[in-house]
């Protein structure tokens, strides 16, 4: 996949929510391979702050903290936006004031199989 690119002046920022309860090399591999495969500048791990399922997670510093020592790239980055507000992935705030705080960058938002089917 390539993108039509007139606004490589803009950064592109790829967006991944879930839970990672834990993080694992599935994650991490997905995350490496859009950041080669379209040229992304930076790439975030959004950990939700609550569950969309209603499922006890591991609390979240322990889930911020496996994300942290996991990341092996120097574009991979942790958000604790939703885990500092208690949000989950359903809230679509977080996106919009992301959206109203940044200018000039390109989000480029990824969801996994399990957030289409909730």
């Amino acid at each position: 996949m390539k993108l039509d690119h007139n606004l490589k002046s803009m950064p592109l920022v790829g967006l991944f929510g879930g839970a990672y309860d834990p993080i694992h090399n599935g994650h991490l591999m997905i995350a490496d391979s859009l950041i080669n495969k379209l040229k992304l500048d930076q790439f975030f791990f959004i950990p939700t702050g609550i569950s969309v399922n209603n499922k006890n997670l591991t609390s979240a510093n322990h889930r911020l903290n496996m994300i942290r020592l996991a990341l092996t790239n120097s574009k991979l980055n942790v958000s604790t936006y939703e885990t500092d507000n208690s949000l989950t992935r359903k809230n679509h705030i977080p996106l919009i004031r992301l959206n109203t705080s940044l200018k000039k960058i390109m989000l480029l938002i990824f969801l996994s199989w399990g957030v289409i089917i909730s």
